[in-house]
């Protein structure tokens, strides 16, 4: 029988009448520890103000019992009971920390978790506590160099385990930036974890760092050769480059048999290719091992639109997709595409209205383009002004948006809205940083610029056809 068990039936017995037994401050914590492990929380506070009713001026318990009415809503009697407690433990603190946060003193709050991550002996439990703080409220940004300076303090080995534990949170609250920042250092004290390296891989592909990706993948197959996941994120990485030929040779060397993603990422690269009979081959291979997935019927569906301009069986296999995955945005808004060249604007306007339920983002413009080339065909071109601002505004590099505002505007017979539309055009790319733009936006850049010269070509020529 543990010393804890022994204890918490000492003072059950106490409570009964049974013994008269006598427990210091330490040990009523140790109660209420013991129940409030096995969720017995009741029977914590209820240990608690037993051990305050002997040690009426405990401090420890003073500050147990404040936590313990923070944690069940009390908040003003947790204020009430820490505001005599004169300690600056890092459980008192981390009370007086929420309360400020839960009064909407964000400010003080940060600094008291700063005094506390200054004590260059906190435990590895409490860092972890202070950084369950900072995610629960949002506090990173303020806290995030106090925090990473309070683990470097910390013995190898717990500072591991305190990054690790870290790291899950930050997983938890979708923090893909700290993220990286954390595995790195996890990396910098244990190079040689496979695992490690395949999650700082998985980080820098959502972060868009393919480079560092390509970097991380070579120490991954450097660690374990053997390990197809590295080759796989390899692939990824020329795939996202254009650089299909490399994807390819990686990914025709892989097992195909254990992995359907190999298979499906081999496939839109042989698509991108325009090679859509190895496109078919791999996924015609692929249902050898694997159900039909939503994600090999979209691709069967780009391969008959365009190879073979077959919109009906694309249609099909796209319908098929949408049962299987309705929330695909990429389904979605292919069927809406293959409507509308079909013409069949009401069928392309219910399966736009379907992005809503999808995981389409809200920054992607084409659902706008495609809603405004609906409302052109269909003699509207003042509803279709409206979406083609919408997608403009989205992204003000998009030439063929231009061109497509500039003849909304045409048809509305609005001469001055269209020069004003090139002038506004023309001014941006005019005063434009060419410098602070990404390389894809400066190409664009000097496309929009030849595109506006075009337009203002046709309005000198042809304005009397207005």
């Amino acid at each position: 029988m543990s010393k804890k068990t022994d204890l918490l039936l000492r003072y059950e017995s106490m409570l009964r009448g049974e013994s008269g037994e006598w427990f210091d401050t330490e040990e009523y914590e140790e109660i209420a520890l013991e129940y409030e492990m096995t969720s017995m929380l009741s029977d914590a506070i209820k240990a608690i103000e037993t051990g305050l009713k002997y040690h009426p001026m405990s401090e420890e318990l003073m500050t147990r019992r404040a936590y313990y009415l923070l944690i069940t809503g009390k908040i003003e009697e947790a204020e009430s009971v820490i505001s005599v407690v004169t300690d600056k433990t890092e459980e008192a603190q981390s009370i007086r920390a929420e309360l400020r946060l839960i009064s909407g003193e964000t400010d003080d709050a940060i600094v008291i978790i700063k005094d506390v991550l200054e004590d260059k002996n906190l435990q590895a439990e409490h860092i972890l506590n202070l950084i369950d703080l900072c995610a629960d409220y949002k506090l990173y940004e303020n806290t995030i160099t106090s925090i990473f300076v309070a683990i470097d303090r910390l013995p190898r080995t717990q500072k591991l385990s305190v990054l690790r534990e870290f790291m899950k949170i930050l997983e938890e609250e979708s923090e893909f930036q700290l993220q990286v920042k954390v595995v790195e250092k996890i990396l910098d004290l244990d190079p040689y974890s496979y695992l490690d390296w395949i999650k700082a891989i998985e980080l820098y592909i959502y972060l868009s760092d393919i480079q560092k990706a390509f970097d991380a993948v070579e120490y991954a197959i450097a660690i374990e050769p053997s390990n197809t996941e590295a080759y796989y994120y390899k692939a990824y990485c020329f795939m996202e480059q254009l650089n299909y030929e490399e994807a390819v040779a990686i990914l025709e060397s892989l097992d195909k048999t254990k992995d359907e993603n190999i298979s499906i990422m081999l496939a839109t690269c042989y698509t991108k290719m325009h090679k859509f009979d190895d496109s078919n081959r791999v996924l015609k291979e692929s249902e050898e091992h694997f159900s039909v997935s939503a994600k090999s019927l979209y691709i069967s569906a780009q391969n008959c639109y365009k190879s073979e301009s077959d919109y009906n069986k694309a249609i099909a296999f796209l319908n098929q997709a949408e049962e299987i995955e309705p929330y695909s945005s990429d389904i979605v808004y292919m069927l809406a595409k293959l409507y509308y060249e079909q013409e069949a604007y009401d069928k392309s306007k219910d399966a736009l209205t379907r992005l809503t339920y999808t995981d389409y983002d809200e920054s992607d413009g084409r659902a706008y383009v495609i809603s405004g080339d609906i409302e052109i065909k269909c003699g509207s071109p003042d509803k279709a002004l409206e979406y083609y601002k919408k997608a403009f505004a989205l992204d003000k590099f998009d030439i063929d948006t231009c061109f497509k505002m500039v003849y909304a505007y045409s048809e509305l017979h609005d001469v001055e809205n269209m020069q004003n539309a090139i002038d506004y055009v023309e001014d941006l790319i005019t005063n434009a940083n060419i410098e602070a733009l990404t390389d894809e936006e400066q190409c664009r850049l000097l496309y929009l610029r030849s595109a506006v010269e075009k337009i203002k070509d046709i309005l000198r020529n042809h304005i009397e056809d207005i």
